[in-house]
């Protein structure tokens, strides 16, 4: 549910146009995926059971950080489309 409601905030974001956050989040996480997957293998006695131990901490960390930025940046307002967007076409 917690990765349902992060890709719905990353998705949020794409789609006003703000697609620096969630590139951010998402490069974060997946380094800190390799991290938690190698330290849990390696530091830990869970094995192979660690990789997967270690992807699930960094989407909880994911979710949490999107989350997080989405509630702190959904009331703000859309970023203004330049006027060139908006114009009409020229009758001949």
């Amino acid at each position: 549910v917690l990765f349902c409601m992060e890709s719905v905030a990353a998705d949020s974001f794409r789609g006003r146009g703000l697609t620096l956050k969630p590139t951010i989040v998402t490069t974060a996480s997946n380094v800190l995926r390799v991290v938690f997957a190698y330290s849990m293998v390696r530091f830990t006695n869970l094995g192979l059971n660690g990789i997967w131990v270690g992807i699930a901490i960094s989407v909880t960390i994911r979710s949490i950080w999107m989350l997080t930025w989405y509630k702190l940046n959904a009331r703000k307002k859309l970023p203004k489309h330049d006027e060139e967007l908006h114009e009409k076409p020229l009758d001949d």
